[in-house]
């Protein structure tokens, strides 16, 4: 009965875990796609101001 008992609670504990992976995991990639956006909005604003400035 113990060990059942252990075995549930191994269980939920990793359950838990690898949720916590899984948002960890998500927010960085969120994070890295933010960053990816905010590096081609900057490029695009640079390309603007060079055509502007060749223009």
């Amino acid at each position: 009965m113990g060990s059942t008992s252990l075995e549930k609670e191994i269980a939920i504990m990793k359950l838990k875990i690898y949720q916590r992976v899984k948002d960890i995991k998500k927010k960085r990639i969120l994070k890295e796609l933010k960053k990816f956006k905010v590096i081609k909005s900057v490029r695009m604003i640079g390309d603007w101001f060079f055509t502007k400035k060749i223009k």
